[in-house]
């Protein structure tokens, strides 16, 4: 079983930022611990799965390099780095999701609207693909009023 995109994209973060050291990059993102991040390599002997990753894992990694694309990170749509200042921000311990705020509560990754870290993940991809939908939709609507503009601009020409 290979490992899951997500825990493969951090894996990629970690090589990114940290040469590969699971204990240089927990301690850059303020994990308490490096076997938190490290587990997610690792198959549960349980169920010979790998776990998903923790809140406190995707907060720390966000809060960490605001300028991630969260989209990336969940989804594996876009770059790694976002220049776009509209992506899904964390800021001051509550990620904000269009009118909707998940508020994220310190060293017990308690979620407010959330019960499982799973859960939130499939939360989150929800979200990106109702932004990407309103995104595609705002850019039909600005290729719509320039072709008006256009219109009006060859109209007031003649």
């Amino acid at each position: 079983m290979a490992l899951p995109l997500v825990n493969q994209r951090i894996k990629d973060l970690i090589n990114f930022h940290a040469n590969g050291s699971v204990k240089k990059f927990s301690e850059l993102i303020e994990l308490n611990s490096a076997q938190v991040l490290n587990r997610i390599f690792n198959k549960d002997k349980r169920n010979q799965e790998f776990p998903a990753p923790s809140s406190e894992i995707l907060f720390s990694i966000a809060n960490k390099f605001e300028e991630l694309n969260c989209n990336w990170l969940l989804t594996g749509k876009g770059e790694m780095y976002s220049k776009d200042e509209n992506e899904i921000s964390i800021h001051g311990g509550q990620n904000v999701f269009s009118d909707e705020v998940v508020q994220y509560k310190g060293k017990n990754n308690t979620l407010m609207q959330s019960g499982t870290d799973t859960a939130l993940i499939k939360q989150l991809q929800g979200q990106l693909e109702l932004k990407e939908k309103e995104n595609e939709l705002l850019r039909k609507s600005d290729t719509q009023k320039d072709k008006m503009i256009e219109r009006y601009e060859k109209l007031l020409d003649q």
